[in-house]
């Protein structure tokens, strides 16, 4: 039950992920990157190469899966509670890294 549990919290911060991600890749890297341009925002190297690598969303997509679900499964105990924090930590980071620059930026203050 545990596992279900846990896996059905993971799967839902995982889908948002993958729809922030998607989200990216559709039209979302444009229009933040028309917000920085016109404050004139220097981007951070994060969001350079989340922004210049957005087309292959569905890698970083997997690798997020992989690296949230690996505690649930491969391991017993104290550990499988790993999934949630690393699943969590993925959608923070990937928010993070997109609105980073504009927090950092005193113009857009």
């Amino acid at each position: 039950m545990k596992k279900i549990v846990l896996g059905f919290f993971t799967l839902i911060f995982v889908a948002f992920s993958g729809a922030w991600l998607k989200y990216l890749s559709e039209n979302g890297k444009a229009a933040f990157n028309d917000i920085y341009n016109g404050f004139s925002v220097s981007l951070p190297t994060a969001t350079k190469i989340l922004f210049e690598n957005i087309e292959y969303w569905y890698v970083l997509l997997a690798v997020i899966v992989i690296i949230s679900f690996l505690p649930l499964f491969a391991s017993k105990g104290k550990w499988q509670y790993l999934c949630l924090p690393i699943s969590i930590f993925s959608i923070v980071a990937l928010v993070g890294i997109v609105y980073i620059p504009g927090l950092l930026s005193s113009s857009i203050i």
